[in-house]
């Protein structure tokens, strides 16, 4: 099966549809309370997803835009870093 949502995905993975390959993020408490197991961690070791934010402007970037990315940035980097 082909989704293109995390939470899709990864109810699929607890219900036992098969394997699934989705951001750690997603799944952090379910492996870390056993509902699923990692397998093939080799086969995507350093395998990362960028993350843009976009808008539509001019060379000067709104406050408001300017704002919520520094306030946004520390926040996703410290999400979605894997925790061993």
């Amino acid at each position: 099966m082909i989704a293109n949502n995390g939470e899709t995905v990864r109810r699929m993975a607890l219900a036992g549809v098969g394997l699934a390959r989705i951001g750690e993020f997603h799944v952090r408490e379910d492996l870390r309370a056993g509902r699923l197991v990692e397998v093939l961690a080799d086969a995507v070791a350093g395998d990362t997803e960028d993350i843009h934010a976009l808008f539509l402007g001019g060379e000067n970037i709104p406050h408001r835009v300017r704002a919520f990315l520094d306030f946004m940035t520390p926040r996703l980097r410290d999400f979605l870093t894997p925790v061993d």
